[in-house]
């Protein structure tokens, strides 16, 4: 089994998705560990792909870490990371019956033949909780978990 760093190690693309809530500062933490892979070169030289709405959810203020929230976007690396954006402006709604005719047989069979049980490896894969104290402590004990040094 890869320890974290190795999965890092052999990572091209890291995709993340509600970057909204997605804080400056574990944006540049990520940069850090990713650029062990290759210092030289921002997030190690892979390929760093953000998906989400900025207008939807606000980053957490978190107070234990002394952290006010900001956005990742106010990061002084924001920038030199994501030279290529793409804006969407257009608010397109879907109807159930546009949803039907993309989704149709053909779809629901790939779906299935590409769909596999998740890894056995004794961590859950989403944990709901209802408070961000409560996530920080299941994520801390879940990190000192895994195999490898930490950084």
């Amino acid at each position: 089994m890869k320890t974290t760093y190795e999965k890092i190690k052999s990572a091209d693309v890291l995709i993340v998705g509600e970057v909204s809530m997605f804080i400056k500062r574990h944006f540049e933490n990520l940069e850090f560990i990713c650029s062990l892979k290759n210092p030289s070169q921002l997030f190690g030289g892979m390929q760093i792909i953000f998906c989400g709405d900025f207008f939807q959810l606000p980053p957490v203020r978190n107070i234990l870490y002394d952290d006010d929230g900001s956005y990742c976007f106010e990061s002084d690396l924001f920038d030199m990371v994501f030279v290529h954006k793409v804006f969407l402006k257009d608010v397109v709604r879907q109807t159930q019956y546009d949803q039907e005719k993309v989704i149709g047989e053909d779809t629901i069979s790939l779906m299935d033949q590409l769909s596999r049980p998740l890894a056995d490896n004794g961590m859950s894969s989403l944990k709901p909780f209802a408070t961000n104290q409560m996530a920080d402590d299941d994520n801390r004990n879940q990190i000192l978990k895994m195999e490898g040094d930490l950084f």
